[in-house]
């Protein structure tokens, strides 16, 4: 009875299984060639011709006994045909029978796997490999892994541009069929193809006989290896740094959030504000202790309180009624620490609100001017500037309390230059104010001065607003009397107008009072009123304003 081979029958499937594993177990087994085997011919061709190419030939200029690695299938044979000729490593996937034979020149070494290469001390010698030979290396071990961890220990060439002298650091001898897919292996290792090289013809005709095909193949100069060394050590430390960098953006920017909200909730908040126990000093007073009108002056941070002594008393002696007018010192650390100039670029945020873009949509809005606007939220470096503010503010509180328990009827009209006039700006219009100070505070009158965060300030004052509107018997808002200068390089008209408008708008009511001085009266820097003048000015202005505001 014959049985017949038939893969589609399950014996036959069982046969085809078992002829495959034995395939690829002797794919993975060390070849041994005796001397009348066609194959050790070839391999001695292969070993003559490698011989003259890589020793022969470059011996006159090598300084060194040359160093080689053989790993692969064909190996031993090929290990054995060389006789000598140069240091050779023979690395097997076997130690089987390695022990019989003459083994002149070669190390015989097992083949670690390729993670512990670099811990051999023949792979990862200090003395490197000048060729490597894979002597049919496909199904024998994973070529890719191999070749890619033996890169560090195989010597290149010097220079990347010197294009003729030691091209070849891998030579590939492979069967025909799968030549192409060990280059793919070797290729996706870091390798790239040499086979433009004067020694490739000479190789192949020792091995095409057989059913080999050969492939060369180089490794990058050190020249261009250590550069690339550098390139990604330097972008390793780039990419370090800047995630560096991101890590403490990211803390900062949220530290940053808990501090804005922080500061967006408790500033000139008259519940949460911190208690100052310091009162504001006096500088000096023009005018009755009795008189029903008290005017407090907060000079800028660059000018003395006496700058404005004859102007105030100039006001004093003007005024039909009762005036009292009291001109402060700053705090010790000054009002804030920006200049007008600063706060103006900074500008403010805040938008327009209605229901559609069309032109019906935004009339209807614009019937209810205080309630279709909103602000954007101050940054952290507004909110500490505005920190600063309530400082001088809480002070200015604690000396108006004293101020208005001492004489009950009075008036209260507060007014600042620069950054004393953003001081009193914040004091007015903040409702930070204490209630008994808060219903005495009649008017504003700013001078020459930019008010940091203001959309802040605005928007308080839009609340206020607001909530007025459920308690009308209020008492009215302060008024807002503006005095600036028209050529003053500071403080923009614009800005100005941008101020006085939302003044108006949430139902302060506001004039502007405007002038202009004689830049050659100035300090250099462009024109401010002060230092300078101010009685050429400011009497008049303040007057006006003290009659619109006592009405």
């Amino acid at each position: 009875m014959q049985e017949v081979f038939d893969v589609r029958t399950l014996a036959g499937q069982a046969v085809n299984q078992r002829m495959a594993a034995a395939i690829v177990e002797q794919e993975r087994s060390p070849l041994e060639l005796n001397a009348k085997d066609p194959l050790q011919l070839q391999v001695e061709r292969l070993a003559a011709a490698i011989k003259e190419i890589f020793i022969d030939r470059r011996e006159a200029r090598m300084s060194h006994t040359p160093r080689w690695l053989i790993f692969g299938r064909l190996a031993r044979g090929l290990a054995r045909s060389l006789d000598g000729s140069c240091q050779i490593v023979l690395a097997d996937t076997s130690l089987e029978r390695l022990s019989e034979g003459p083994w002149k020149g070669v190390t015989c070494i097992l083949l670690p796997v390729p993670e512990a290469l670099h811990t051999n001390p023949e792979l990862a010698s200090p003395a490197l490999f000048d060729l490597v030979v894979a002597a049919e290396p496909m199904g024998y071990v994973d070529l890719s892994e191999y070749s890619s961890a033996l890169r560090p220990f195989i010597r290149r060439r010097a220079k990347e541009d010197e294009r003729k002298l030691d091209q070849v650091q891998l030579l590939c001898v492979e069967r025909r069929e799968r030549l192409e897919d060990a280059r793919d292996e070797l290729y996706s290792a870091g390798y790239y193809l040499a086979d433009h090289d004067e020694a490739r013809p000479q190789l192949r005709s020792a091995v095409l006989q057989a059913g080999h095909d050969v492939s060369l193949l180089a490794l990058p100069s050190a020249e261009k290896e250590q550069r690339k060394a550098k390139e990604q050590r330097e972008a390793q430390e780039r990419k370090a740094q800047r995630e560096a960098v991101e890590v403490a953006q990211a803390e900062q920017e949220e530290e940053e959030m808990v501090q804005k909200t922080v500061l967006q909730t408790t500033l000139f908040d008259p519940v949460l504000m911190t208690p100052e126990e310091r009162v504001l000093p006096v500088a000096y007073e023009v005018g009755k202790p009795s008189a029903e009108l008290l005017l407090v002056w907060l000079p800028g941070n660059t000018e003395a309180a006496e700058t404005w002594s004859a102007a105030a008393r100039a006001v004093e002696g003007e005024s039909a009624s009762g005036l009292r007018i009291m001109v402060t010192e700053r705090p010790a650390g000054g009002w804030h620490s920006w200049s007008d100039k600063a706060t103006v670029a900074r500008g403010m945020e805040w938008y327009e609100m209605h229901d559609m873009p069309t032109d019906e949509a935004i009339a209807q809005a614009a019937k209810d001017p205080a309630t279709n606007l909103s602000f954007g939220r101050p940054s952290v470096e507004e909110l500490q500037c505005m920190q600063e503010i309530e400082v001088g503010c809480k002070q200015l509180f604690n000396l108006l309390q004293a101020e208005v328990a001492k004489h009950p009827k009075t008036k209260v009209i507060l007014g600042g230059f620069s950054q004393g006039g953003a001081t009193a700006a914040f004091a007015t219009l903040s409702g930070a104010a204490p209630p008994e100070v808060q219903e005495r505070l009649i008017a504003l009158v700013p001078c020459c001065c930019a008010v940091p965060g203001f959309q802040f300030l605005a928007s308080k004052m839009q609340a206020a607003c607001l909530r007025r509107r459920d308690l009308p018997e209020e008492s009215p808002f302060p008024s807002v009397h503006l005095m600036y200068c028209r050529n003053d390089l500071e403080v923009s008209d614009h800005y100005v107008q941008t101020i006085l408008g939302l003044c108006n708008r949430f139902e302060h009511a506001a004039q502007l009072q405007s002038f202009e001085v004689n830049i050659q009266e100035q300090l250099p820097g462009g024109p401010r009123p002060v230092p300078g003048r101010p009685d050429v000015w400011w009497p008049r202005l303040v007057t006006q304003a003290l009659k619109a505001a006592s009405r």
